[in-house]
């Protein structure tokens, strides 16, 4: 692992080193899909929000468009292996309504987060979220309770029990359920935080690399990168989650897979900011910038009030005393 760590960080400055040079990389790209390089334009899914067009009666063009779009599924089935990866429907639902907010925050930088609001929250959230959540939990719990003969290849006795073994090979070695225990400390509510702004931040950068790059939303490089990051994801958070998990401090190291992901969340955060220099000349909204703040502000607040609670005054050696042999009522 002290060996893999380096290599990683030292790929990970290449990657972001050739970013610098954004000409070569668009060429590059041209190279495995001619068709890029031509700015595809953003669609923007909030030009017609309205449901009821008085005078013409329900907006039947407006409402197919979007629930027949083709990202439907895919938006779904994105959710779906979110929930194999996260295994927590608290940290999923976080996520959900987080990525909501994101993308109202960015409104102005990506036409593509200009969607109506009966689409983003009901669509979106209760609707494609939900179902990719239940399903993919439902995954969990099913897989979860079958017997596994993880036996190598070479061991098993007929050639359909190979061919078993084989596209085994490509599932997570684990289906056990997660137990994050996100609010029994502030340090494990910030552990369990931490993947929630990861994935966060590679949902954006799907969305930003599209825009800054001028990849169409069809071409096969998303699909790719999405794959790659669910064949990394599912290593990556168990081995994040037994880092948090053990308690002996001897092993308490992060896996490798782990240091891959927030390097590559690094990398690609890197690529959106330089190639994306210049293409957002829309100053920030007076009013994002103010929620956003109000936000920050209570959440400091209530979660030092929480630490203080938590750390000093449930720790103090009276307090302990009184819980451990409470006075009776006379």
């Amino acid at each position: 692992m002290h060996i893999i760590l380096p290599r990683m960080f030292v790929s990970a400055a290449c990657l972001a080193t050739a970013a610098q040079i954004s000409y070569h990389v668009i060429l590059f790209l041209q190279q495995l899909f001619p068709s890029l390089g031509v700015d595809p334009g953003e669609r923007a899914y909030g030009s017609e929000c309205r449901l009821y067009i008085p005078g013409h009666g329900v907006n039947w063009e407006t409402i197919k468009a979007t629930l027949f779009d083709e990202f439907v599924v895919a938006h779904t089935l994105g959710w779906w292996a979110k929930a194999l990866i996260l295994r927590n429907s608290v940290l999923l639902w976080s996520l959900s309504i987080l990525f909501e907010l994101m993308e109202l925050t960015f409104q102005h930088m990506l036409p593509n987060f200009n969607e109506c609001w009966w689409d983003s929250w009901i669509l979106d959230v209760a609707v494609c979220n939900n179902i990719g959540i239940i399903t993919g939990l439902w995954t969990v719990r099913y897989f979860g309770s079958k017997i596994y003969n993880w036996r190598g290849i070479s061991e098993q006795p007929t050639y359909a029990d190979k061919a078993k073994r084989s596209l085994m090979q490509f599932l997570p070695y684990s289906w056990d359920k997660f137990e994050w225990k996100i609010f029994s400390s502030p340090a494990r509510f910030i552990e369990c935080l931490v993947p929630v702004l990861i994935f966060l931040l590679f949902e954006l950068h799907a969305f930003f690399l599209k825009f800054v790059l001028w990849i169409p939303p069809l071409n096969p490089l998303n699909t790719i990168r999405l794959l790659i990051l669910l064949g990394m994801g599912l290593p990556a958070t168990r081995q994040y989650y037994n880092f948090i998990e053990c308690e002996n401090l001897s092993l308490n190291k992060i896996g490798a897979f782990a240091w891959l992901g927030l390097a590559l969340a690094i990398v690609e955060t890197l690529i959106v900011i330089k190639f994306g220099h210049g293409m957002f000349p829309k100053p920030w909204p007076a009013t994002t910038i103010a929620v956003w703040s109000v936000v920050f502000v209570m959440f400091t607040v209530t979660f030092t009030a929480w630490c203080v609670k938590y750390y000093i005054i449930d720790r103090n050696p009276a307090k302990q005393a009184q819980r451990q042999y409470p006075l009776k009522a006379e």
